[in-house]
């Protein structure tokens, strides 16, 4: 779910009344509400200015209590969506539900947007129907075209959806983001390359630099979640990092994988993904309360 200009739409007596309810009062609540109220905004087109039009809405941009102001005001969100799961990030938002029946989890999540779609009208919030989208994660030969809508609109059925910088495709073979990934990578190739030379160029400790920075960060970001996709998939990935150590190190074409990892240092793929899962694991078994505790379970 995508919530239209989010941070514009930002109703301002409703995250007054919502900070009180949370006990922030005194000069705290005295210097949001004078940081608030009294801005203006103005169109200007040549020389010509409009007249000033008082913001009653929205936070201003750049701010950092912005963000923080945002969340405030989104808090109570999941206080009214008890039939399934929801996930929040800022303004990117998620309903989810499982099971193994089709319309029960359609009636659910019907119920979800329907409490959804109230909670925006009395928080002066809208949601993008262009942007917002159905997905139906199963191996099964069923659908959902036209079940979900929001008030009077229906919500688009598709095949896949980007949710957080990670593409899921309705069976979880996880192609889509892996193109997607190949793709973005390819712009920071040649950028390597345009950069990269024998006898002049950026030496080979920069552009290994510039492979862990621009294209390694790529690769890693989602590694924990994407790691049971295919070897044919996987082998996409493994192309992108030997490309990269290949122009870092100036080695010829049909050099080996293995020699270029031992050369500049850098494990595969592989590893460098069961690293992550490891120092992930570490880290939700450290904290009792982790929102995802439950995945290190067992069941």
């Amino acid at each position: 779910m995508d919530f239209q200009s989010a941070f514009d739409m930002l109703w301002h007596d409703g995250l007054k009344v919502k900070l009180k309810k949370m006990g922030i009062a005194s000069k705290i609540y005295t210097y949001i509400e004078n940081f608030l109220t009294g801005r203006t905004i103005q169109v200007r087109v040549g020389k010509e200015l409009s007249n000033k039009m008082e913001l009653t809405n929205g936070t201003p941009q750049g701010s950092v209590i912005s963000p923080l102001l945002f969340l405030i005001m989104i808090n109570d969100l999941p206080d009214g969506i008890t039939n399934t799961g929801i996930t929040l990030l800022a303004d990117d938002s998620c309903l989810f539900k499982s099971g193994r029946k089709l319309d029960v989890i359609i009636r659910y999540i019907q119920k979800s947007l329907n409490a959804l779609a109230e909670w925006c009208d009395l928080n002066g919030f809208k949601i993008s129907l262009d942007k917002t989208v159905a997905v139906l994660f199963t191996h099964r030969r069923e659908g959902i075209e036209s079940t979900l809508k929001i008030n009077d609109d229906y919500v688009k059925v598709e095949k896949k959806a980007k949710f957080l910088g990670l593409v899921f495709d309705s069976k979880l073979t996880w192609k889509e983001h892996v193109d997607y990934v190949v793709d973005k990578c390819k712009k920071r190739l040649h950028f390597m390359r345009a950069i990269a030379g024998n006898k002049w160029g950026a030496s080979k400790a920069v552009l290994l630099l510039i492979y862990r920075s621009l294209i390694r960060s790529i690769l890693d970001y989602g590694a924990i979640v994407y790691d049971s996709m295919s070897d044919s998939n996987k082998q996409k990935l493994d192309s992108v990092q030997s490309q990269a150590l290949r122009i870092a190190c100036g080695a010829a074409r049909g050099t080996s994988t293995v020699a270029l990892q031992v050369d500049m240092g850098e494990p595969p793929l592989q590893l460098r993904r069961l690293q992550l899962q490891l120092q992930y694991a570490v880290k939700v078994r450290a904290f009792e309360d982790h929102p995802a505790s439950k995945v290190l379970q067992h069941h």
